[in-house]
Formats: C-alpha cells, structure tokens, sequence
C-alpha cells in the first residue's frame, strides 16, 4: 500500500475514534432527573448543586451525583427489639411515612435516609423503654403521635417532616 493511502486510512480511523469519544463524553454528561426525584451533585468532592426534574448537564470525571432523594412522601420500613418498663422484651415492625423538605440537610448533616432509621430506633426505643406492656398493649396509637411529636423536633433541623408512624410488635421468643 502506498504511503498516503496508508496516511490516509489511519486519518480516518483517528477521526472516528475521536468522534465516538467526544460522543462518549457528552453522552456522560447529561443527565435526565425522573419527575419527583432531586439530585444532588458535587464537584470536585463538594456541593455543586440541587437538580430539579428535568434535562441537565454535568461535567464527567469533575461533578458525580452523591444523592437521589424523592421530592413526595416516602416510607421508611424498620425492624426492632427493646425492652418495656416492666422488662418485658418486645420486637416488631414499623413503618415511618415522611417528606424530604430539604434534601441538601438531608443528605450532609444527617447521613442520608439511613441516618433517619438510626435516631428512629433510638427514639422508639426510649418511648417504649417508658411504657410497661400493658399500656403498650392496645396504645399503637398513642405511641405513633408521640413518637412523630419528638421527631417533628428532632428532624426539623435536616429537612425532614415526619407525617405517620404504624407500628407493629410482639412479645420476644425466649
């Protein structure tokens, strides 16, 4: 093969690898937020921003999304064990309904929604550590508001309101 056909084939070749990288690369960089959904998004290890929903753009290898927290009420399902007053040990199931108000608290001051399940637990496990089983015993309710009162105050600071709390539970195998 002559010499400027040889040129010619690896020009062309140079070229189609830079085409489908730079297309690669802006592929990379846009981002589509699903309706109901905030992102949150760091450059170089620190916010950037908040994307709504919607069309974006991003710089690859410079802005990651680090947080995709859901704009409309979300549930938190957990699983417990503790003790009542009169030291009677109980487990169950709950299930905490909540709004994400302020998703950039949310995700640096608090951990993420794994930070809420933490200070749940330990508030559920205070009220019920206050109560003997037998006011536990039919006062699902009553524990529901009380336990969204404290932590209304508790997450007010990270952007959260809690809406419900159900609770299910029973007496520990021994």
């Amino acid at each position: 093969m002559e010499g400027w056909k040889l040129g010619l084939v690896f020009g062309i070749i140079g070229i189609l690898i830079g085409i489908f990288s730079l297309f690669h690369y802006l592929r990379k960089g846009v981002l589509i937020v699903p309706e109901g959904e905030i992102w949150i998004l760091e450059r170089f290890g620190k916010f950037s921003r908040s994307l709504k929903p919607g069309l974006h753009w991003r710089w690859p290898g410079v802005e990651r999304v680090v947080g995709r927290y859901p704009i409309g009420q979300i549930q938190i399902k957990f699983y417990w064990k503790g003790w009542t007053e009169d030291g009677v040990g109980v487990e169950g199931e709950g299930v905490l309904f909540l709004k994400i108000t302020n998703p950039f608290k949310l995700h640096y001051k608090l951990g993420g929604v794994e930070g809420v399940t933490e200070i749940l637990e330990g508030v559920l496990g205070d009220e019920v550590g206050k109560m003997e089983l037998d006011k536990l015993i039919g006062g699902e309710k009553r524990l529901g508001k009380e336990i969204v009162g404290r932590l209304k105050t508790i997450f007010l600071q990270w952007g959260i309101t809690p809406l419900s709390f159900t609770l299910q539970w029973r007496l520990m195998e021994k």
